[in-house]
């Protein structure tokens, strides 16, 4: 797929040259080659259609290109990966009438429209994009009111599907698109009214915590060798990180002992060099066996089957006993990060919970804390409610004790404890 920088360029052009002509720029994506569609369908890649409209002439709109009048953008919701969302079709034909054809990796987006609080104003969307489709038609988006170029409107109806007129708006050989509409979005309707647990699965979900850090960029970052420096040298290391250190310790579950050689521990960076890894392995070992111990399945499973055993239906809605259904819990990823207190730490943990017509995100997270060079996730994501409040922050030490409480553990158990209850609290 050609990167954004050359959509805009080849699109910048397009509009150049109509200027130069004396006509008036069309507002309208950029066509995709055959390359390009061939490089896609190699690379794994999902052809996603969508449409964006006036709901009462018909009139294409165009969204997320260089020139657009409505900025769009999609995020992965599993990586956080985001970027610009409108600036190609399929043939320029359809592109006029407000049909975008993007290639995206397989997963679940967070789809924006417009500007400002895009949630508050129903201009937030999910769709999924499905592995193993030629295209994935996410629907067509109505703008419900008088807009134009010079004074666009924000008010956008429910997505809804247009499958005859998705199957023209293909390019010759792209197949069938599957029928996939967005759904609009908000952390508030997310939350409310799920049915009455049936019981409550948990687990964490080791392919997540392993995306929510990029230990390679963390490792590889041109300024670690100035970090080590600034610690008074690479013998320094474990006497800072054991005192507390001043940025951050980042833990992947269940990746501990492959993360030694690139875990960051008080703001210093280990596998630069080969003597890097050793000492930062000789010094932390005991501390991340330990905490990798605290959240190993045997060990958290039954505490965790515990906690969310069933409450009493009496403790959601008056009635919703009639309506149950399983939950599924699982924790997506965790991160010791720094607070603002000096010395101090906090573990953010988030979750992702199911059941069958309903998900969820939660984040209980460390206010104010600096974000995290190649953190996947440095601040709360847009698709994640609250719950339980601020993690609580301890010195680093704390949560290495050879004979103290399990707090990485406890952190887990009262993140997933809260997120539960405040999924009942709605219902």
């Amino acid at each position: 797929m050609r990167s954004s920088r050359g959509v805009e360029r080849r699109a910048l052009g397009l509009l150049a040259g109509l200027a130069l002509a004396g006509c008036a720029p069309v507002l309208a994506p950029v066509e995709l080659t055959p390359a390009e569609l061939r490089r896609a369908a190699s690379g794994g890649e999902v052809l996603v259609l969508a449409r964006f409209h006036r709901a009462d002439t018909g009139e294409g709109i165009f969204v997320g290109g260089p020139a657009a009048s409505v900025p769009a953008q999609v995020t992965r919701i599993e990586d956080g990966q985001a970027r610009t969302f409108g600036g190609t079709t399929g043939t320029v034909a359809a592109g006029a009438r407000g049909w975008v054809l993007q290639a995206l990796p397989p997963g679940a987006y967070y789809l924006t429209l417009g500007a400002g609080d895009a949630q508050g104003n129903g201009r937030a969307f999910t769709f999924a994009v499905p592995p193993g489709v030629g295209a994935a038609y996410v629907g067509s988006f109505p703008f419900e009111c008088p807009y134009t170029a010079a004074q666009p409107c924000q008010a956008i109806g429910v997505p809804v599907a247009e499958p005859a007129a998705a199957w023209l708006a293909l390019p010759e050989g792209a197949g069938p698109a599957r029928p996939l509409p967005a759904t609009r979005f908000s952390v508030s309707a997310a939350t409310r009214g799920w049915p009455t647990p049936a019981g409550i699965a948990a687990g964490i979900d080791s392919v997540a915590v392993q995306s929510a850090i990029n230990w390679e960029d963390l490792a590889g970052r041109e300024g670690s060798r100035g970090t080590f420096r600034a610690a008074g040298g690479i013998a320094g290391l474990g006497l800072a990180a054991g005192q507390g250190g001043t940025a951050g310790a980042i833990i992947a579950v269940p990746f501990f002992a492959v993360a030694l050689g690139t875990v960051a521990v008080g703001g210093l960076v280990a596998g630069a060099e080969a003597i890097h890894r050793s000492v930062v392995e000789r010094e932390w070992r005991p501390c991340l066996e330990g905490l990798s111990a605290q959240t190993a399945p045997a060990v958290i499973g039954p505490r965790l089957a515990e906690a969310l055993a069933v409450p009493p239906p009496a403790t959601g809605r008056r009635g919703a006993e009639t309506s149950m259904a399983p939950w599924r819990a699982d924790v997506t990823r965790l991160v010791l990060r720094r607070c603002p207190e000096a010395g101090a730490y906090g573990v953010e943990v988030a979750t992702r919970w199911t059941t069958p017509g309903h998900e969820a995100r939660f984040l209980r997270g460390v206010p104010d804390a600096p974000p995290l060079p190649g953190l996947a996730f440095p601040y709360r994501m847009p698709w994640e409610a609250e719950a339980g409040g601020p993690a609580t922050c301890r010195p680093l030490a704390d949560y290495c004790a050879a004979r103290g409480a399990p707090l990485l553990a406890d952190a887990v158990v009262e993140a997933v404890v809260a997120a539960r209850d405040a999924l009942l609290a709605g219902r």
